[in-house]
């Protein structure tokens, strides 16, 4: 799957180096926000345990990673300045905003667009006719629920 600057990008049809000049823009904002609405998203990068986060979107920065303040402004440092010290990743879009996480305290975390994708198998990418079919074979007529041979073909051990 892409990076969300890459797919940004396209739905605004300009390139991720640009992003930062598009996103003032208001109307291009509220495309941005449609798009994003609801969607799960994954870090590109792994985390100290070996894992990459998915988190909700829940909103886009108006300052940009060089600007944006980490851990709420206590520690005094900036998005890309954390990402280069905590994980030795050199933003190469650091002028293009971040994706806002918002937990239940109030708290918010920052990440840059160039390392977050949008998640595989989002509920919010799949058809609910590709999710639940019209018909299943347990709910099938010709089907007795007191065959043995029926059940068997359906085990998984």
């Amino acid at each position: 799957m892409d990076r969300l600057d890459t797919i940004i990008a396209s739905l605004l049809n300009c390139s991720a180096r640009n992003l930062c000049d598009c996103l003032n823009h208001p109307d291009e904002i509220q495309k941005v926000e449609k798009y994003l609405k609801g969607k799960t998203l994954q870090t590109t990068y792994k985390n100290q345990l070996g894992e990459y986060k998915d988190f909700q979107y829940d909103g886009i920065t108006k300052e940009s990673a060089r600007k944006q303040m980490a851990y709420n402004g206590f520690k005094n440092v900036t998005v890309d300045q954390h990402f280069y010290v905590r994980h030795r990743i050199c933003l190469r879009y650091a002028n293009n905003p971040c994706v806002i996480e918002k937990h239940r305290n109030g708290h918010e975390r920052f990440y840059p667009l160039e390392l977050v994708k949008v998640k595989q198998g989002d509920k919010s990418d799949i058809y609910l006719g590709q999710k639940f079919p019209k018909s299943t074979p347990l709910l099938d007529e010709n089907n007795s629920k007191y065959n043995d041979n029926y059940y068997d073909s359906y085990r998984l051990w």
